[in-house]
């Protein structure tokens, strides 16, 4: 019997949020755009699942988008999908959700990943949590991803939680973000002092001879010169997939707030369909990258010839 492949998927849900984190857009969290009353989330996760499954397809969803467990729909849809369960599905969330909420619906996911927003955060509720789903003899794996902003008082805080976390033995990273999210790939102008911290964390050493912005008049110091930075910077020749096989659609896809589904974030080749309107038709071939650069960090972990 042939191997059945996975398929991971991204699902967006939306800009329901109980945070107002200022670094985010606003549309990202006014809470005005609730796609997916929870019947109709949960009969379009079970329709997603069959038709990859019907062509020997595992479908592994990650739920992003406002904050996803205040969506009944995704426990609701994910509890009736058969094989998929338990686990073999990630989490993205702000970590707000009650304990009770873990412990009842954990099963249900293979990965947590926990956004540690400031000041929104509880570090008491955020440790609780992940103490509890590392208890479990074969829960979630479980990391923090700690925010944080160039603000030289933000960043002091961001560095505080990030070790208050590592010293209460908890796998968690800084994270840095975009001066233009959904947008582009523009990081916000970080310090030196900022992106040597950084990179010491990850185990890199920084070269700050190439983003810094030096100042001519020497009136800021090399500690705090800002850098100008992007994604390529970083990524460099990763991005790079232009004319080459892409397995989008295959191994990962992304399912869009109004339901459309595409391949990835790029859309290259358009759209499958709709899973609300039982649309949606699964590749089975990879496709020829059209774009320059491959923007989008989930899409870049699909594989290509």
């Amino acid at each position: 019997m042939q191997d059945r492949q996975d398929t991971h998927i991204q699902w967006l849900l939306g800009n329901i949020c109980n945070y107002d984190c200022s670094y985010c857009p606003d549309h990202l969290h006014s809470n005005d755009t609730r796609l997916y009353n929870d019947e109709s989330l949960a009969d379009s996760i079970r329709y997603v699942a069959n038709e990859l499954r019907a062509v020997g397809r595992v479908p592994k969803i990650e739920f992003v988008g406002g904050e996803p467990t205040l969506h009944e729909g995704i426990i609701t849809g994910l509890s009736s999908t058969g094989s998929n369960q338990p686990g073999g599905n990630k989490l993205t969330t702000n970590g707000s959700a009650s304990l009770e909420w873990y412990t009842e619906n954990s099963i249900y996911f293979s990965e947590i990943e926990i956004s540690y927003h400031i000041p929104w955060a509880n570090m008491s509720h955020i440790k609780q949590t992940v103490n509890y789903l590392k208890s479990l003899e074969q829960g979630p794996s479980v990391i923090v991803l700690v925010h944080a902003t160039n603000l030289d008082t933000h960043w002091s805080k961001a560095v505080d939680a990030y070790e208050e976390l590592l010293d209460s033995n908890i796998n968690t990273r800084l994270k840095l973000l975009y001066s233009n999210f959904t947008r582009g790939n523009q990081y916000l102008p970080y310090k030196n002092y900022q992106l040597k911290y950084y990179y010491e964390s990850i185990g890199e050493v920084f070269n700050p001879k190439e983003t810094s912005v030096v100042d001519p008049t020497g009136y800021v110091p090399t500690r705090r010169q800002r850098n100008m930075f992007t994604e390529e910077t970083v990524q460099g020749s990763n991005m790079q997939r232009q004319g080459r096989m892409c397995n989008a659609g295959i191994e990962q896809l992304v399912v869009w707030k109004n339901g459309d589904i595409y391949r990835g974030y790029c859309k290259a080749g358009g759209s499958l369909g709709n899973v609300k309107k039982r649309t949606f038709h699964v590749p089975t071939e990879a496709i020829k990258c059209p774009f320059d650069l491959c923007n989008n960090g989930f899409d870049r972990c699909n594989s290509f010839i």
